[in-house]
């Protein structure tokens, strides 16, 4: 840690920080399109630019970021149990994940589909 000594008019040293540590960041987590709330109440997913957000409600933390490729998503949802998320683009690629998984959420399928985008699913 650095700091820097300030002299106040009584004549008293004062150590000041120069420099400081991260405790948290604001990032970005929704850009438009679904929003779904897990039933369990505990993270909400939501779509930011081609990635999934899991964020945590009740500390606005977020708790996995879903990598998309490099569209845009079209739409996303959620296993009813909250431990998958389906997602597709308008590349037409379809994603599956496990978000849940340590270290780091992990693709479990991905296919491409072929008549056009998707553009609802459900579970």
């Amino acid at each position: 840690m650095m700091s820097k000594a300030v002299k106040t008019p009584a004549g008293e040293v004062l150590h000041m920080k120069t420099s400081f540590k991260e405790d948290q960041k604001l990032e970005q987590v929704y850009t438009g399109g679904p929003v779904v709330l897990a039933k369990d109440g505990r993270h909400i997913f939501c779509c930011c630019g081609q990635d999934v957000k899991v964020v945590e409600v009740a500390s606005g933390r977020v708790a996995a970021t879903l990598a998309g490729d490099t569209e845009l998503l079209t739409c996303f949802t959620v296993s009813p149990d909250g431990a998958t998320v389906v997602a597709t683009s308008r590349l037409m690629e379809i994603r599956v994940w496990a978000w849940e998984e340590q270290p780091a959420p992990r693709v479990k399928r991905s296919w491409k589909t072929r008549d056009g985008p998707i553009m609802g699913m459900g579970y």
